[in-house]
């Protein structure tokens, strides 16, 4: 049976089409985009080009259903071709957005131009042969067992994939809990230790309120120097100890000066009035606690040299009266608040970072980025400006965690009241003031960067894995499809031997009398249809029975390959030649066929007999009998034409050989042509 290839190739596209725009609008529902771009492209152009080879199957049974739809080899060539196509589109028209208009004109785009090339490539050759061939074996071996190979590559590499990135997703998820414990774990030690201060600076402001309400602001002051240079003796993390009235004069100050603890004299003893601290711990209620900034030490205007960031706590003192008579203060050396970010022994394989709340560095980096939010010069080196993205991403929550190029940033907000024994350092819901904003603690972020090295080093063993298992799959899979290919092509051989003896001459080659009246059933049809007449030679060698009588059949065999080389070389490429037996053949001039072309044609056929026959090293003139019909609306089957031809090949024997006669173009009755 013939191919159809309208029939073929218009449902074809239709279901290649509906098939595309089902999988672009799926994608994303069923979360095939997290598998990324090359992925999610390699699984499209699989997918398509397993539905092409199944709609291609399925379409042509009907009419090759002797043969079981196309054979294998030019369904794979199916296949490669749907393939190539498919990712060509998705690499040379990145389709981001997978709405219905750009999944439409990707599944008509595709739809057509791999149409087009199967058309070319599978269906037109079949069509100029008339029948399924056995050609370009090798070809579509190659371009099918390619496109085998990369759809079973590609499979195994998605499977493999994902078990790497569910690894990948599972040690993030671990060393990302891990490492928000030890955050969770050093803020409050952090907080702890600000609690600490709170307690004895709630101690010191109640004995200062005692002596104040005992004697008023005229307070044994030497008194107080001792208790404080007793608690500077037992709290190495305290800089200073300060006791400030309400004019902002310091009437007590106790501090560290290179080891010592020493009392400052009256005579140095400074004014804080216009101090940031001083202001607002004044705002502060009884029970109140202000807590400043993460800030360096200043010390008559200046900025002191070599820095000393420290944190200051105060809280306000009141006489008998609740009048607000001064605040007590503790100066608390940030360097020792900060050792607890990195405990003495721990190894660290990630960079800790604390971060001012605007941003800027105080600890984790560099020296000269730290206090960008205190000097001038080093306002460009912050945090935020390095790290714009993963900066603002932390604003949105309190805690978490940021996927960035360069690693995982592990962050936690620290603010004082998150410690249950500091919640007096929050202003009281329903304060009074409108300054309540200002009394706000301050804020803090701590951050782990745990670098990308860290995952890839843990990791590592599992990718060489899964690299040996893929190349040993690779290995194997190419092997499996080198023995199949193998076995195919013995079959194909096999079949093509069995085709060759079924529809062609074994001597010459020629096409055979079964196939060739097939044929010239399929042009009877062709010329009824079209009008269009095609021209048939019957033909009789002349002279050929003297060769078998004296040299034998090889010789003749030998004579017969001979006269059909040249007979196919006096025919057109789409004219076929055929030898009905012995020493008869046979020509096929596809229509259509002008009257006035006949004796061209003829003569040609004529001219290729001039030349001797060299047959066991003699020449021999052979000759040849042509009878011509053509093959117009009134022969009723091939039998008729060949029997109105035959007739006509003895009327030119009798005109004397190497000749040809023509029949009538109209018929006799059927009972004449015998």
């Amino acid at each position: 049976m013939s191919l159809n290839h309208r029939r073929v190739l218009l449902p074809y596209m239709a279901g290649m089409a509906l098939t595309e725009l089902a999988i672009m609008l799926l994608m994303r529902p069923l979360g095939l985009d997290i598998l990324g771009f090359w992925l999610v492209t390699l699984f499209d152009a699989t997918a398509v080009a397993l539905t092409a080879i199944i709609l291609f199957f399925c379409l042509t049974s009907r009419d090759l259903g002797h043969a079981g739809g196309l054979r294998p080899d030019a369904q794979l060539k199916v296949g490669a071709i749907v393939f190539v196509t498919e990712l060509l589109i998705m690499l040379l028209l990145p389709l981001d957005d997978h709405g219905w208009q750009m999944a439409l004109f990707d599944a008509a785009l595709l739809s057509v131009v791999s149409g087009l090339l199967i058309y070319w490539q599978v269906l037109l050759p079949m069509r100029r042969s008339r029948y399924i061939q056995n050609d370009e074996t090798s070809s579509s071996l190659f371009w099918g067992a390619l496109f085998a190979y990369l759809s079973l590559m590609i499979c195994a590499s998605i499977v493999l994939l994902s078990v790497y990135q569910q690894q990948q997703q599972h040690q993030y998820a671990e060393v990302s809990a891990a490492e928000m414990s030890s955050l969770d774990i050093r803020r409050r030690e952090l907080l702890a230790s600000l609690h600490e201060v709170a307690l004895d600076l709630t101690l010191l402001a109640g004995q200062a309120e005692r002596r104040v309400a005992a004697t008023g602001f005229h307070l044994d002051e030497q008194q107080l120097v001792t208790d404080y240079l007793a608690y500077l003796k037992v709290r190495p993390s305290y800089a200073q100890l300060r006791l400030i009235d309400r004019q902002g004069e310091e009437r007590v100050r106790v501090e560290r000066d290179q080891g010592r603890l020493v009392k400052v004299p009256a005579g140095q003893l400074q004014n804080k009035r216009y101090h940031d601290y001083f202001v607002r711990a004044m705002q502060a209620e009884k029970g109140e606690i202000y807590i400043s900034e993460l800030d360096l030490n200043i010390e008559h205007g200046r900025i002191e040299v070599p820095h000393n960031p420290v944190i200051r706590l105060a809280t306000p003192v009141f006489d008998e009266t609740g009048t607000k008579q001064g605040i007590v203060i503790v100066n608390l050396m940030a360097s020792h608040w900060l050792k607890g970010l990195a405990p003495a022994g721990e190894p660290l394989l990630n960079q800790l970072m604390l971060l001012h709340h605007e941003g800027g560095w105080l600890y984790g980096v560099e020296e000269e980025r730290h206090w960008g939010s205190v000097l001038e010069e080093r306002r460009h080196h912050s945090f935020a400006n390095s790290h714009p993205t993963a900066w603002k991403q932390m604003q949105e929550h309190s805690a978490g965690f940021i996927r960035a190029p360069e690693g995982l940033y592990v962050y936690q907000k620290l603010t004082a009241p998150d410690h249950p024994g500091l919640g007096s350092m929050s202003p009281r819901v329903g304060a009074r003031t409108s300054d309540q904003a200002e009394l706000q603690p301050p804020h803090w972020w701590l951050v782990s960067v745990i670098d990308n090295a860290v995952f890839k080093q843990g990791m590592a063993k599992l990718r060489n894995l899964l690299l040996m298992v893929s190349l040993f799959f690779a290995v194997l899979t190419a092997i499996g499809i080198q023995l199949f290919c193998h076995t195919l092509r013995k079959r194909i051989e096999a079949e093509r031997k069995l085709h060759q003896l079924a529809h062609f001459d074994f001597l010459t080659g020629l096409t055979n009398r079964a196939l060739f009246t097939r044929i010239l059933e399929q042009e009877l049809e062709r010329s009824r249809r079209s009008g269009a007449d095609s021209v048939l030679f019957y033909m009789d060698l002349d002279n050929f029975k003297p060769i078998n009588d004296r040299f034998g059949h090889e010789a003749g065999d030998a004579a017969l390959k001979e006269v059909a080389l040249r007979l196919q070389q006096s025919v057109r490429p789409y004219d076929t030649v055929a030898r009905l037996g012995g020493d008869e053949f046979a020509i096929l001039f596809s229509g259509p066929v002008q009257q006035e072309d006949i004796e061209t044609l003829a003569r040609r056929v004529l001219d290729a007999f001039v030349p001797p026959v060299e047959v066991a090293g003699q020449s021999f003139q052979l000759g040849v009998s042509i009878g011509i019909t053509q093959l117009h609306r009134g022969f009723d089957n091939h039998h008729q034409a060949l029997a109105v031809a035959d007739n006509a090949m003895y009327n030119a024997k009798q005109a004397g050989k190497q000749g040809f006669f023509v029949a009538p173009s109209v018929p006799q009755h059927a009972d004449d042509v015998a």
